[in-house]
């Protein structure tokens, strides 16, 4: 998974430094991230702060800050772990668009350096890899309402001699507002 995310990274990087010449479209977002993993930690919440902008009218790419912060309450071996989490991801990604009067659904593929922090537990930072897909509901020629999804997978590795890595693979659900310019 590590080569995939540094793979995945690099074109997009690769990208964004050739198509701000070519970009016709901009777009500036914020909102809230509701995130229900698949693995060992409970329901999170947060938010973000994104840049979109269009490389044609079916392709662009996306960079973003986003938080997430909850609760875990892990049993490895016996030995109960509890406590809060936060996480903070730099991302990027790629996205196929179909621009339409009423909405415009996208989907694409990322991924991001994610910072976490533990109480309890030595957790390390981690590269992380999504599939994304949302929609875009204009409700005025530069304001558009924004909900998305994300099948995230993120693995970071623990320093805890009992467990090896805490699973934060799971979904990420956003609801947001983003302005046109």
């Amino acid at each position: 998974m590590h080569k995939v995310s540094v793979v995945v990274l690099a074109l997009i990087a690769s990208v964004m430094l050739v198509s701000p010449v070519m970009a016709q479209g901009h777009r500036a977002g914020a909102g809230i991230n509701v995130m229900s993993p698949l693995g060992d930690m409970d329901d999170g919440v947060g938010g973000y702060v994104s840049y979109m902008f269009d490389i044609s009218d079916m392709l662009a790419t996306y960079v973003g800050l986003s938080h997430i912060s909850g609760d875990y309450d892990l049993v490895v071996d016996g030995v109960q772990y509890r406590g809060g989490y936060s996480g903070t991801s730099a991302e990027a990604a790629f996205l196929v668009q179909w621009h339409m009067d009423t909405i415009s659904p996208y989907a694409g593929i990322g991924g991001g350096w994610t910072s976490l922090s533990f109480d309890d537990m030595n957790v390390g930072d981690k590269l992380s890899l999504f599939y994304t897909f949302g929609l875009l509901f204009p409700v005025s020629d530069a304001l558009s309402l924004e909900a998305s999804a994300r099948l995230q997978y993120l693995r970071p590795r623990s320093y805890r001699p009992q467990t090896e890595t805490v699973d934060m693979d799971g979904w990420l659900v956003r609801l947001g507002v983003t302005w046109d310019f």
